[in-house]
């Protein structure tokens, strides 16, 4: 499994200091723990999240023939936000492909559309690959 970074919340509230110096650090701490708190009750009763512009989030319930997983999260990113991570792909910001239809969903979206059928490897694969392979 691959290492996903994140940013831990204490560091999310530091970050959030540092851009509002107009503001006194612990009334945006205290802000910053508000938003946050009431994003984890709305996704604990079953509500989705929608933040305009960024991204939805939804909760997901799975039946109960899984056991060790009773919920999940759904992230579908804003068609604004998918111009904009397409745009950065495009500068090579990003090595990520970009999505031709910013509003697409599905694997295509995610950068993850099948190769060309017409660009096959010449290469035999299969049974017929190991009798044919130089020696």
């Amino acid at each position: 499994m691959a290492h996903k970074e994140y940013l831990p919340k204490t560091a999310l509230l530091d970050l959030l200091v540092k851009r509002r110096p107009q503001y006194s650090a612990s009334l945006v701490r205290l802000a910053g723990e508000l938003i946050l708190d009431s994003f984890r009750d709305a996704l604990s009763h079953g509500r989705p999240i929608a933040l305009r512009g960024f991204a939805r989030f939804s909760p997901r319930r799975y039946p109960n023939k899984f056991p060790f997983k009773t919920m999940g999260l759904v992230f579908r990113p804003s068609p604004k936000l998918l111009a904009r991570v397409s745009e950065a792909a495009l500068r090579g910001v990003y090595d990520a492909p970009a999505a031709k239809n910013t509003a697409a969903r599905g694997p295509a979206a995610k950068g993850l559309a099948r190769k060309d059928p017409a660009a096959k490897d010449s290469a035999p694969k299969g049974p017929a690959a190991k009798d044919s392979a130089p020696k």
